[in-house]
């Protein structure tokens, strides 16, 4: 209770000791007796649980961890109209470009749940950002040969705000590789 009154949440950092008590290890104890994860065992008070939960004891550290993540990257698509982060972003002091390679990574392995997939689908998630890039780069090459008449772009020119000669020179750089 103290703990929650100074820090104003119940996440309580590894090996956090109030004076001479080691009250994460407490926490996790709790967590290890909670009725979902109880089979045969001996189970939480229930009084202890309503109390624990009225406090709001956080009981699934990781699910908890990435619903803020995924906070983030909503948080994230709002201002920026779109969920393709770049690796080194942080929002917030969140490192979520990190977080977002960690769930393609997942995904790519088989590893990611499939709730947490179908809620990164339902907001855009790009998991194949390479791919994603590229067509994003043709079809404003399209617009501008259809434009222009040609593709010969400058290297610095912009098509709505992305850096299509750039693009175009990567393309042809690769080409002559």
């Amino acid at each position: 209770l103290n703990f929650k009154k100074r820090e104003g949440h119940c996440k309580v950092p590894n090996r956090h000791m109030e004076g001479n008590y080691n009250l994460h290890s407490w926490i996790e104890n709790q967590r290890k007796i909670h009725p979902s994860k109880v089979i045969g065992r001996k189970s939480i008070n229930p009084e202890r649980y309503q109390r624990l939960n009225e406090l709001g004891f956080v009981w699934d550290v990781e699910a908890t961890r990435w619903n803020e993540a995924f906070d983030k990257l909503k948080q994230f698509k709002k201002r920026e109209g779109h969920c393709n982060v770049p690796d080194t972003h942080k929002e917030e002091g969140y490192s979520l470009g990190s977080w977002l390679g960690k769930q393609r990574q997942k995904q790519r392995q088989r590893k990611l749940p499939s709730e947490q997939k179908k809620k990164l689908d339902d907001i855009g998630m790009i998991w194949e950002v390479k791919e994603d890039l590229f067509e994003t780069g043709f079809s404003l090459l399209v617009e501008f040969k259809n434009r222009e008449g040609h593709c010969m772009v400058p290297n610095r020119h912009k098509e709505n705000g992305f850096n299509l000669g750039k693009w175009v020179q990567h393309r042809r750089e690769q080409f002559l590789a």
